[in-house]
């Protein structure tokens, strides 16, 4: 009987044998590695651009501050020589960025 083996046997029944059983097991682990890694998965956002002046030439070093608004948690980083910023790891919301070079004020 299937229900006495189930017990008996573990997780296995009577016609699961040879290539069946392995495939069993396989798609067993898969669906656990599966739902493991799903509720690993975190929502953030990143905030991304390039900072340059009225001529179009970019602007190193330039303070850059995303602030939520929600939270007010300020996340901040400088632009490299490209002029380019990258904030990661944002938790979702409204944020204002604001941008400033070191010497002189602040701009929005």
């Amino acid at each position: 009987m299937i229900v006495r083996n189930y017990f008996r046997k573990g997780f296995l029944c009577e016609f699961c044998t040879g290539p069946v059983r392995a495939l069993g097991m396989l798609l067993a682990v898969v669906m656990l590695l599966g739902v493991s890694s799903a509720v690993a998965q975190t929502i953030t956002a990143t905030v991304r651009g390039t900072i340059m002046d009225p001529t179009g030439a970019v602007l190193a070093g330039v303070s850059v501050t995303a602030t939520n608004v929600a939270t007010n948690v300020k996340t901040g980083t400088v632009t490299n020589q490209n002029g380019a910023y990258n904030i990661q790891f944002l938790p979702i919301g409204q944020y204002k960025i604001i941008w400033w070079p070191r010497a002189s004020r602040r701009s929005q």
